[in-house]
């Protein structure tokens, strides 16, 4: 008799059926180690005496003198420029010698 191949479908069959087996083969173990350790002491009670958290309020999100641009890039600005080079928003950052 010959063994049958290993393929990929197989070997996903495979992946989905042992993990709920091996969790079904390990319930019966663990069960019993939880009943060995007998019953739980309950939680203490906790006495809150103290102010509740006050609530803050959010924002500003908009103030009156913020940019209307939502980038971090300036008009006209550029390596050379004395307020430096333009923030990047996305991509690798790159840096040329001179």
């Amino acid at each position: 008799m010959t063994e049958p191949e290993l393929t990929r479908r197989r070997l996903l069959e495979l992946g989905l059926a042992l993990p709920p087996l091996a969790a079904l083969a390990g319930t019966g173990r663990l069960l019993d180690d939880a009943e060995a350790a007998g019953p739980l002491a309950p939680t203490p009670t906790i006495v809150d005496d103290d102010e509740p958290t006050p609530e803050l309020t959010e924002g500003p999100y908009f103030t009156p003198n913020s940019p209307r641009r939502r980038g971090g890039r300036h008009r006209g600005r550029h390596a050379a420029d004395p307020r430096g080079p333009r923030a990047h928003d996305r991509g690798p950052s790159r840096f040329h010698a001179r």
